[in-house]
């Protein structure tokens, strides 16, 4: 398992990974991403579950403030 810390601002993020995706290239990580979504990996899928709601929840944001 690989483990990176990053801090942004305040906030110091801890990401823990089984599947060594934070050392992948991007085109690896791509690859990746798909042959879970494809195998029905439950935790890709509430990732990109997760990120679409927070897609949804900004752009109602942003048009609430016209």
């Amino acid at each position: 398992m690989e483990t990176v810390v990053k801090k942004i601002g305040n906030t110091k993020i801890t990401v823990h990974s089984p599947s060594g995706i934070i050392s992948k290239s991007p085109v690896q990580r791509q690859k990746w991403f798909r042959e879970e979504w494809a195998a029905g990996n439950p935790v890709v899928r509430s990732i990109v579950d997760a990120a679409f709601k927070l897609q949804v929840s900004e752009a109602a944001r942003n048009e609430a403030q016209g």
